[in-house]
């Protein structure tokens, strides 16, 4: 970071890009039995499919289901504390201008979520927006910026209140993700 003016922790210290999120909340579990198809990635499946082969085999076969069964509740006090101290302790001696925690997005979260608790999708994303809350606070109690993916939060919770329905699973429920 010496000679930086901005910093970041570049999810390194995180399990995944959002499935860290999982390990951080209450109300899911995952169906490693129950495949879905992986719709985030749109066409690319059928246009690369040796480089799924290779590099995302799971993708080619479907990814558990992330299914929200109870209330969500974050209890990522710990792990968040360690996300801050390992990137104060990495920012030693460099003095940016700013920092840079990254956070995941509503929308990002349980990207393969199937909702079974809440009455609404609007419900299910603002109980997963509400449980990010926490760790965003720590991010900025820590005086770091968060670095979540504005946009895509913006877009999930401008979806969550329209009267659009949400992308529906196979089993007639709603996603976690509009499609």
């Amino acid at each position: 970071m010496r000679g930086s003016t901005s910093s970041n922790d570049g999810e390194y210290g995180k399990s995944g890009w959002s499935l860290y999120f999982l390990d951080r909340v209450t109300g899911f579990e995952i169906r490693k039995l129950e495949l879905q198809p992986v719709a985030w990635l749109g066409r690319d499946l059928e246009r690369f499919p040796d480089f799924f082969a290779q590099e995302m085999p799971d993708a080619l076969r479907g990814q558990p289901i992330e299914a929200c069964v109870g209330p969500i509740s974050y209890r990522g006090g710990p792990s968040s504390r360690a996300d801050v101290d390992n990137l104060r302790q990495g920012g030693r001696g460099a003095q940016p201008r700013e920092i840079f925690m990254t956070s995941v997005a509503p929308a990002s979260a349980a990207y393969n979520g199937v909702n079974e608790y809440y009455a609404s999708e609007r419900d299910y994303v603002f109980a997963i927006a509400e449980a990010l809350r926490e760790e965003y606070r720590a991010v900025h109690r820590a005086g770091f910026i968060p670095a979540g993916r504005r946009r895509a939060a913006r877009e999930h919770v401008r979806h969550a209140r329209s009267a659009e329905p949400a992308a529906v699973s196979r089993n007639g429920r709603s996603c976690g993700s509009p499609r």
